[in-house]
């Protein structure tokens, strides 16, 4: 199934991509309730995609309006959801040595990480940063270019 994309647009209405199968516009939305693993309902609105070839395809995806809607942290590792009430988001006490970073919010809804802040690092370290490269064995069965 493809990756798929879905934000509002500057005139409210809201579209999906489907990388490679260009935009799709969202008719409707549906309110989806489930039960999660530890015994709480939850309910929050999902884009319906219409189109005969992917839409019946596409879960109810909890995107990212419903997440910031419950100020949630999401653990990666572990595919953990950290619901925090509102105004307590600096009472979390992080663990030594955690690193957390500043993301920007798209024109189309999705958080992005800026990349471009090279002049608050020191010259050697952008040197660094371009001479060490990682070296990774093709795959087993994988046949070679070279």
């Amino acid at each position: 199934m493809a990756s798929r994309r879905c934000g509002r647009s500057s005139v409210a209405r809201r579209t999906c991509q489907a990388l490679g199968e260009g935009v799709q516009t969202v008719r409707r939305e549906a309110t989806v309730t489930g039960a999660v693993e530890e015994g709480s309902l939850i309910t929050y609105t999902a884009a319906v995609l219409e189109d005969e070839r992917h839409g019946a395809q596409v879960p109810g995806l909890l995107g990212l309006e419903p997440l910031a809607e419950r100020n949630t942290y999401v653990g990666t590792h572990t595919g953990e959801l950290a619901m925090v009430p509102n105004g307590t988001d600096l009472a979390i006490e992080w663990p030594k040595g955690t690193k957390r970073l500043r993301c920007v919010k798209g024109r189309g809804g999705h958080w992005m990480l800026p990349l471009g802040k090279w002049s608050n690092i020191k010259s050697r370290k952008v040197q660094e940063a371009f001479v060490n490269e990682i070296e990774h064995e093709p795959p087993a069965g994988a046949s070679s270019s070279e």
